[in-house]
């Protein structure tokens, strides 16, 4: 939401209506958020994980069945939930963006902790790959500083130990 509200006010439309390869970075952002506020837990990032295997499953040409097997009988996961992310995934011939969200949390975790500018990422909906050029709008006044900032950027008060140390070494 912050970055909508921040895109719009843009005279370039460009950071409402999405930079290319906007989705990743977003993404990204919203689990980093999850992350930072503490509220993201052992049973949200399993299950973003089993989207990531499901996505991957049907880019391999798995079926519904075949990745529904995939997740229950190989990684465990319950039937119920199983059968919904494999829906999830399925649904209209494939829905991939599940994918995005863990690359993209990896991504924006670099970019914050190598100590860079988080304000940048919500100007609008923009993505990594265009941090520089996004700089250069801002310093020739054909965009505009963030107006709404969230709160979860400011301090990482995560506490889940496990969390944190799996989000190290995601690859």
């Amino acid at each position: 939401m912050v970055t909508t509200m921040n895109g719009l006010l843009h005279p370039l439309k460009i950071f409402s209506h999405g930079f290319p390869n906007n989705v990743e970075t977003q993404e990204g952002l919203s689990v980093f958020s999850e992350y930072m506020s503490g509220n993201l837990t052992m049973k949200r990032l399993r299950k973003l994980a089993y989207r990531v295997i499901a996505v991957d499953s049907l880019a391999k040409g798995y079926d519904f069945k075949k990745t529904y097997k995939l997740l229950h009988t190989i990684y465990n996961v319950a039937p119920e939930e199983a059968f919904y992310v494999t829906l999830r995934v399925h649904r209209g011939g494939g829905f991939t963006k599940d994918y995005l969200y863990l690359t993209g949390l990896i991504k924006v975790l670099k970019y914050f902790n190598a100590g860079h500018d988080m304000s940048l990422l919500l100007t609008g909906k923009v993505s990594l790959e265009y941090v520089d050029t996004i700089k250069h709008l801002l310093s020739s006044d054909f965009a505009v500083k963030p107006k709404y900032i969230t709160d979860s950027f400011a301090k990482n008060v995560n506490t889940n130990k496990k969390v944190a140390f799996i989000l190290e070494n995601l690859k």
